[in-house]
């Protein structure tokens, strides 16, 4: 069975949804601003609840419980109203989680929208400006998906590529980041934080101890009209460090950054958090919002002491040859050299659109 998340506004919605939805009347001279007097009884934990959540709002306690009560009323009986409203929540939690202040989004977003300042102090304005062309080239800006920002109930982050038997696929994708953009970062991030140890002991027991997952996730940063901000693209979940293969792809990719000089990091999340992050439940930049704890990736290609897996060194240089990642190299190190990007994006042979020396 399926496993459901539910809020608390859920649960409301769940119990209302089993009555008869009645029709909202409001009739032509009828002050919204009248409140009828209502009593009711809550428990002490609610009480709490509630005093939390209309501290944060800035209003009072009575008015924090209306303001639910109604969103319930609304969820229930005009569904497409919700849906409308999470659509321009979205857009806006899209470029407040990005650090892109409300006055730059026409200057961000000038080339694909009409947008302006006025626009956004209007709800209803925000909502009409957001058509499909603009929410598909927002989808491949953030990389979101397109109906998280419709206001669907579905994942938020793009997953749009596959790490496990594909080093290769993952080295044209870092070359081509690194030709458009100004600065590219790659972050192999887990939630165990005796990494090293815990790194060990699973590359040496493989599946004789609880899995120990590894996720990447690409930083890309971006500079558009003057303004700059960082993007992020999730790749996928569940590459175990248990498994020797997986193992050896997450080691390739990191000696190709070592060796064409993308920067790379390793960073330690909690366990809530990476669960929520590669199953696309909250935004990359929530998940790695800062400060975090790091640790350092480039001592597993270290060949010394240092390095608590120096052993497979030789197993690593080999793969990442008959990879051929290093033929790919010289797609970061001399991009000149590619004389048509087009071509290698798509998944051309490398030899055919490289230029002699």
């Amino acid at each position: 069975m399926q496993k459901k998340l539910i809020s608390f506004i859920g649960l409301l919605t769940n119990l209302v949804e089993q009555a008869p939805k009645p029709a909202l009347e409001y009739g032509d001279n009828t002050d919204k601003s009248q409140k009828a007097g209502t009593t009711i009884r809550i428990s002490e934990e609610t009480r709490n609840f509630f005093d939390i959540q209309a501290e944060n709002l800035g209003v009072s306690v009575q008015e924090c419980i209306s303001m639910t009560l109604h969103a319930v009323m609304r969820a229930s009986c005009e569904p497409q109203a919700t849906q409308l409203e999470h659509q321009v929540d979205r857009f806006l939690e899209l470029f407040e989680s990005h650090q892109i202040p409300m006055t730059d989004i026409p200057v961000v977003l000038a080339n694909n929208s009409d947008i302006s300042r006025v626009d956004l102090l209007s709800r209803n304005n925000i909502l009409n400006k957001l058509d499909t062309n603009l929410l598909e080239h927002l989808s491949k800006l953030f990389y979101v998906n397109v109906g998280w920002l419709k206001g669907l109930a579905t994942t938020t982050n793009w997953n749009n590529f596959v790490l496990y038997k594909n080093p290769v696929g993952i080295a044209t994708y870092l070359a081509s980041l690194k030709h458009e953009n100004r600065n590219v970062r790659v972050f192999f991030i887990v939630n165990e934080p005796a990494v090293f140890d815990a790194l060990k002991r699973a590359s040496t027991k493989e599946d004789n101890i609880d899995p120990i997952d590894m996720g990447v996730v690409v930083e890309i940063e971006k500079f558009i009209n003057g303004v700059s901000f960082k993007s992020y693209n999730v790749f996928e979940n569940g590459l175990r460090w248990n498994y020797g293969k997986c193992r050896r792809d997450l080691k390739a990719v990191m000696m190709f950054c070592d060796k064409t000089r993308i920067p790379y990091d390793g960073m330690i999340i909690t366990k809530q958090k990476y669960t929520q992050l590669f199953q696309s439940e909250i935004l990359a930049t929530t998940a790695l919002k800062r400060p975090l704890q790091i640790w350092h990736p480039d001592q597993l290609l270290w060949d010394d002491e240092r390095n608590t897996e120096r052993n497979e060194l030789p197993t690593i240089a080999r793969h990442y040859k008959e990879e051929k990642l290093d033929v790919f190299e010289v797609a970061v190190k001399d991009p000149w050299r590619i004389s048509d990007w087009k071509k290698f994006i798509e998944g051309e042979d490398i030899k055919n659109v490289l230029k002699n020396s």
